[in-house]
């Protein structure tokens, strides 16, 4: 992979896609490679990320579910960005959490979603009107 910053998408997803399907390639290099992606420091990701905070009360959303209140250290899509790009900016795919519960949303040696992530990504459809509600889109 050598040391030369990612900075095309495309080159992005091909090295994720060969660190999830090589198993000699350890979870935290997946992380660091997806930390490397131009999106997460994007002006417009950084601060829908703020807004979904702020609607969240900068508490996480599963561990409230349980009556757990703790606070929220990042933002999960619902419905991945990697396969799912058009719900990228969408509120109603965007939720707050720990990183203790974003881990039990994620198989990190696979890169796709456990059965925890995919029973939350069931019960949250997109929504079936015509309402423009994703951040940015013009």
């Amino acid at each position: 992979m050598g040391s030369t910053p990612v900075s095309d998408n495309s080159k992005l997803r091909q090295l994720v896609s060969f660190a999830r399907r090589n198993s000699r390639v350890s979870p935290v290099v997946i992380t660091m490679i997806k930390c490397s992606d131009p999106f997460y420091k994007s002006a417009r990701w950084l601060t829908l990320r703020q807004r979904i905070l702020k609607r969240d009360e900068f508490l996480c959303q599963l561990s409230l579910r349980y009556g757990k209140r703790r606070d929220a250290q990042m933002v999960h899509h619902i419905w991945p960005r990697d396969r799912f790009p058009q719900y990228q900016y969408c509120a109603w795919n965007l939720i707050s959490l720990t990183n203790k519960e974003h881990d039990k949303l994620h198989d990190r040696v696979t890169g796709g979603l456990t059965a925890a992530g995919e029973a939350l990504r069931t019960r949250t459809p997109p929504p079936s009107n015509d309402v423009d509600t994703c951040f940015g889109d013009r």
